[in-house]
């Protein structure tokens, strides 16, 4: 994974050229049941299993990884890393309405690491809407459900709004190659909230436009999405949020260059 844009240096690794930034961090992450991906592209034979990520020398997210620092005509050895057959979580995605398999959704497996749940791997429905997310290490997870298209509205496992990290399902996986299935999801019809943004009379491209969430069993507003206006290059201030669950929301803006008085929807005060 690399960290920031620096020259480039070419080395050479079981006979294929590589180019590398002068910083940068060792990943190994499975392509398929016969390669593994190491340092950033070049692969290697490892056998007839699916083995999981790892950041070297053997952690399951990017922050908790050792990084090494490349000179120009330099050469490192990083030492053993041991990898571990893959977990997988798979299930099947269905329409709310009709229980139609729904083909082409999103399933992310998020890992818990310092106190947030940063998305790995993930694994795409087929036509009868079943997935598997392979190759996952030991770790804490919950998986997430988005449809690319935005037809179908976004959902954590079982059955919550993405933002509810508090309330969707966790699951432990301890060891190499646990088996967690049955982790499907029936998505609703997705919802959106549109409009224009305008200073005075002129419209206002790049404000930030945030909607928040009413939460019930705690009786207040929680961050729930963010967009931002005429963010598809046009010159008009609009802006578009799609792919919502129906609930109760409640709409913030900030001007996009600090000279404009925040405020919430029907000129009530900000949040």
């Amino acid at each position: 994974k690399r960290e920031r844009a620096a020259e480039s240096v070419s080395y050479l690794y079981q006979g294929i050229a590589q180019e590398l930034t002068s910083r940068y961090l060792v990943t190994v992450t499975s392509l398929g049941p016969n390669t593994m991906d190491l340092d950033l592209d070049v692969t290697a034979t490892l056998g007839e299993r699916y083995y999981a990520y790892t950041y070297y020398p053997n952690a399951n997210w990017v922050d908790a990884g050792t990084t090494q620092v490349v000179e120009l005509d330099g050469s490192y050895s990083l030492g053993e890393t041991v990898l571990v057959e893959g977990a997988t979580i798979s299930g099947t995605v269905t329409a709310d309405a009709g229980g139609a398999p729904l083909s082409g959704i999103h399933a992310v497996a998020d890992v818990q690491f310092s106190g947030g749940w940063p998305g790995v791997l993930e694994g795409i429905t087929d036509s009868n809407g079943e997935y598997t997310i392979v190759g996952l290490p030991p770790g804490t997870y919950q998986v997430n459900f988005w449809d690319q298209n935005h037809l179908y509205a976004s959902e954590r496992y079982d059955n919550q709004f993405t933002y509810r990290l508090d309330l969707a399902e966790q699951f432990v996986i301890d060891g190499p190659g646990t088996s967690v299935s049955g982790i499907d999801a029936a998505l609703s019809a997705a919802c959106s909230i549109s409009g224009t943004i305008t200073g005075s009379t002129t419209p206002l491209n790049g404000a930030r436009v945030w909607l928040a969430a009413w939460n019930d069993s705690g009786q207040y507003w929680m961050w729930a999405e963010q967009t931002t206006s005429a963010n598809d290059g046009s010159a008009d201030g609009r802006y578009t949020r799609s792919g919502l669950r129906a609930g109760t929301y409640r709409l913030m803006v900030e001007g996009p260059d600090g000279s404009w008085a925040s405020e919430c929807y029907s000129d009530k005060p900000p949040i």
